[in-house]
């Protein structure tokens, strides 16, 4: 069963979206925003503890041209051998991004 997320928890996931691919660092990012940086701080911090909260173990299924992780949702990444590591943590990035939604059976 989905729960749906609270219009303010929806708000702040967008605004900190927006700082991530602004450029700008937090600070320049909430001055030109208006946006105590107080409050920035700490709906980022609330919403990745609600986020890490949540993580799923991924299964590990070695592959002969490396190891591919399956993720909840059907999402999978294969890494080779000599993979670029900060094209991992970019797309690691981006799959934390999406919202989540609960599979059946799992808690929300």
């Amino acid at each position: 069963m989905n729960i749906p997320e609270s219009p303010a928890r929806q708000k702040w996931r967008q605004i900190i979206r927006r700082q991530q691919s602004s450029g700008l660092g937090v600070a320049e990012f909430c001055r030109n925003q208006m946006i105590p940086p107080s409050s920035f701080f700490g709906w980022r911090r609330k919403l990745t503890h609600s986020q890490a909260a949540t993580f799923v173990e991924a299964t590990l299924a070695p592959r002969p041209a490396g190891i591919e992780l399956r993720l909840r949702g059907g999402r999978r990444l294969l890494l080779c051998r000599g993979f670029d590591r900060e094209l991992l943590a970019e797309a690691l990035a981006a799959l934390e991004a999406i919202p989540r939604h609960s599979e059946p059976g799992e808690p929300a």
